[in-house]
C-alpha cells in the first residue's frame, strides 16, 4: 500500500462507512449526506464524530440541496454559514461549486472560497461536468484569483472510463495550478486499468476500497 503513487478518496455518508473505508485502505474521505442526491452538506455533529473515529483526512461537501448548481442568495448565505461551521473543527478541506448560464459561477465560487479557512484544501466538485465548456471554465477560473486545490470530475461523462480523453485534457490544462481527482464509477476492480491510462494523483469513488 505504501508504494502507491496515487491516493484513494472514498465517498461516504455514515460514521460506519467512514470507519470501514479507512480500514479498507482509503487515504482520505469525502463526507456527505444524501448520496442519493449526489451528496449534500452533512451534519456538523456527525462530522465531529467521524473526526474522532478516523485518522485520515476528511473533506466535507458544501451543497444545500439536490438538483442544479444555480443558487439563490439565500442558498449562498446558507453555504457560507456551513463553511464557517466547518472551518475550525479539524477537517482537511471543503468540496463546493456553483454554476450560472451553463458555466461556472466564478463570483459565487470566489465568495464561498473567501470564507474558507486558508489551511483547508478546496475542491471544485462535479459541477464542472455540468457546464457547456469545462475547458473554457477552467481557463476562466485560472485567470482569476480564485484559490483552488483540486477539481473533481468524470470528464463530463457518466463514468471516468468514458471521460478519459477529457480528464487527460483537464490534467494538462491544470498542471501547476491544481490537481484533478477522477471520479465516476471507479471501483477497486477498474482502478488499476484507469490509473494506467490517466496517471493522476487522486481517485474518488463510493466503492473505491
Amino acid at each position: 500500500m505504501g508504494t502507491r503513487s496515487y491516493k484513494l478518496q472514498a465517498c461516504v455518508e455514515t460514521l460506519q462507512e467512514a470507519i470501514l473505508a479507512e480500514q479498507r485502505g482509503a487515504d482520505e474521505l469525502e463526507f456527505c449526506s444524501r448520496l442519493d442526491l449526489d451528496g449534500l452538506t452533512p451534519d456538523l455533529v456527525l462530522v465531529k464524530q467521524v473526526l474522532e473515529s478516523v485518522s485520515i483526512p476528511i473533506h466535507v461537501m458544501i451543497r444545500p440541496r439536490g438538483g442544479n448548481f444555480e443558487y439563490t442568495e439565500e442558498e449562498v448565505v446558507k453555504m457560507e454559514q456551513s463553511i464557517y461551521g466547518f472551518n475550525t473543527i479539524g477537517i482537511a478541506g471543503v468540496v463546493l461549486g456553483a454554476s450560472i448560464n451553463d458555466a461556472i459561477d466564478i463570483s459565487t465560487l470566489q465568495r464561498l472560497i473567501e470564507k474558507v479557512d486558508h489551511r483547508l484544501i478546496i475542491t471544485l466538485h462535479k459541477v464542472i461536468d455540468t457546464v457547456a465548456d469545462p475547458m473554457a471554465c477552467i481557463t476562466d477560473i485560472k485567470n482569476t484569483s480564485v484559490r483552488l486545490d483540486r477539481i473533481l470530475s468524470s470528464g463530463g461523462k457518466r463514468t471516468a472510463e468514458q471521460g478519459i480523453f477529457k480528464l487527460k485534457e483537464m490534467r494538462s490544462a491544470t498542471e501547476g495550478y491544481c490537481k484533478i481527482i477522477a471520479a465516476g464509477k471507479i471501483t477497486k476492480d477498474n482502478l488499476g486499468a484507469l490509473h494506467h491510462k490517466l496517471r493522476l494523483q487522486f481517485y474518488h469513488g463510493r466503492r473505491i476500497v
